[in-house]
């Protein structure tokens, strides 16, 4: 299922994975074990490599702008 159907449908990301396999149960597992466990065992050990609110903020508006003005 692609992403326009999922906004044209009013799907939530996850229902969307339902929709689309029909076992979207082992799509979310496996992202969980996968990336979400992941990325939560390396915060864990090494904090440092958080990056904060602010700054995600920041780099997104300057993607955005940057977006614009070559579109």
């Amino acid at each position: 299922m692609a992403w326009d159907e999922v906004a044209r449908n009013n799907l939530a990301p996850a229902d969307a994975l339902f929709t689309a396999t029909g076992n979207g149960r082992c799509e979310i597992e496996e992202w969980l074990n996968n990336t979400v466990a992941c990325a939560y065992d390396a915060m864990q050990a090494d904090p440092s490599r958080a990056v904060s609110v602010n700054h995600v903020r920041a780099r997104l508006s300057a993607a955005h702008k940057s977006a614009q003005k070559a579109g």
